[in-house]
């Protein structure tokens, strides 16, 4: 584990450095003139997609792994993308536990307790893509923190809309650093174009407290929790979409 975790930290110290000297590299390359009849690309992009977690190390002898969704937002320092500053949001439900209840003053009514165990990680960091391409590879590295929480709502045992009644179980809040790669495929280029995102972050948590299915145990009109202590790392896995802003009409090369 530890050499696990030392590797982790290299490769994200590594890409936290390359991301600082990338960007006088980039400077020091000749632009090329570009007619000033094409407009400004846009320096701010939005995203979001479908999100699959995997833990690894001793995080997966508790927890197998979790699905969710993402967003994100990266603003562009050149025209041409090559350096950015990049910020992500996951919501990650890695477990739950549902059950009928009486209701406790008519018990011929039945009631539907789940109980949820979800993370969410947010971050923010570098981002080097390369230039141009059908394919754009890119790498970045973040900090940032993770949220875990257990929460136990209620509804009717046949209610397909909002709980009636939640409350927050057990929660603990981490620093979080890491590092990640992936490919940007652009479809649709304009003043708002649009990509296909495809990544994976290695997300490093550190030691956090948190609780699993099984966690919780009732006693009469109280319940017990029983939070596991330990590393907490997982893999994001990422599949989504990338949208420029509309940009504007400025028709400066740069």
């Amino acid at each position: 584990m530890q050499s696990k975790d030392s590797i982790a930290r290299l490769i994200t110290a590594l890409l936290l450095a390359l991301g600082l000297a990338l960007p006088a590299a980039a400077l020091a390359q000749p632009h090329s003139v570009v007619s000033n009849t094409i407009p400004k690309p846009p320096r701010f992009h939005f995203g979001g997609g479908l999100q699959a977690m995997q833990s690894v190390g001793a995080f997966a002898d508790s927890v197998s792994g979790g699905i969710g969704a993402g967003a994100n937002a990266r603003y562009n320092l050149d025209s041409r993308g090559i350096f950015a500053i990049r910020g992500d949001i996951v919501f990650q439900v890695y477990g739950n536990e549902r059950k009928n209840i009486p209701f406790p003053t008519a018990p011929r009514v039945t009631l539907e307790q789940n109980t949820s165990n979800s993370i969410v990680n947010y971050a923010i960091g570098p981002q080097i893509m390369w230039p141009t391409g059908s394919v754009r590879p890119y790498v970045n590295g973040f900090i940032g923190g993770s949220y875990f929480s257990t929460s136990t709502s209620l509804e009717g045992s046949r209610d397909e809309g909002e709980p009636f009644a939640s409350s927050e179980n057990f929660h603990d809040n981490t620093f979080s650093y890491g590092g990640g790669g992936g490919l940007h495929i652009p479809f649709k280029t304009g003043r708002v174009p649009v990509a296909l995102d495809i990544g994976a972050r290695y997300v490093h948590n550190g030691t956090a407290q948190y609780l699993k299915p099984g966690s919780i145990q009732d006693n009469g009109n109280e319940y017990f929790v029983n939070p596991i202590k330990g590393p907490a790392n997982f893999i994001v896995y990422t599949l989504g979409v990338s949208v420029g802003a509309v940009s504007s009409r400025d028709r400066s090369p740069y």
